[in-house]
């Protein structure tokens, strides 16, 4: 053998070529196994890992986003229905609701709690990103409840952006 330059130098009787260089469907079938198994363990790791979660997440974040660049200032305001959203874990429920509510509103402040102001229907981020826009501030009873919690991680992220927004 002369080519390929691994080979150069090898008898003829002793050159080997594999099945699979050979045999165009054994390639294929080969090829075709290995991308699906490539799909299903991708297509697994996604849905393990909450990816299309995520991605709605952002699209409604990102709608949400052009939505209010559009909306002149004095508009914006005039959508302010509370004066605060209150984002806590539930396992403070019971204080939020018992001390903090009862204490902001007879100070007649308007508050935004997700058990009596979310709309059925729409999903948890989507509700969220609403009621924190339609809020003037955001109240966060940081706890090491909260700390755990996933929810409250985005309700705080989304408040974040809403503030530089």
């Amino acid at each position: 053998c002369d080519y390929p330059e691994s080979n150069k130098g090898t008898a003829l009787k002793d050159f080997r070529v594999s099945q699979l260089s050979c045999n165009t469907a054994l390639l294929l079938v080969t090829i075709g196994v290995a991308l699906l198994v490539s799909t299903v363990t991708v297509t697994a790791l996604c849905m393990y890992f909450d990816l299309p979660w995520y991605l709605r997440m952002v699209c409604q974040w990102t709608q949400t986003r052009r939505r209010a660049r559009n909306i002149p200032l004095e508009e914006l305001q005039r959508t302010l229905h509370f004066h605060a959203f209150i984002s806590y874990s539930e396992h403070d429920s019971a204080w939020v609701k018992n001390e903090l509510v009862p204490c902001l509103e007879k100070e007649d402040i308007k508050i935004c709690l997700h058990e009596r102001n979310f709309v059925p229907g729409k999903s948890i981020v989507e509700n969220i990103i609403n009621c924190i826009e339609k809020s003037y501030k955001s109240i966060f009873v940081l706890s090491p409840n909260f700390v755990q919690s996933e929810w409250c991680h985005y309700e705080l992220y989304f408040a974040h952006h809403n503030l530089f927004h």
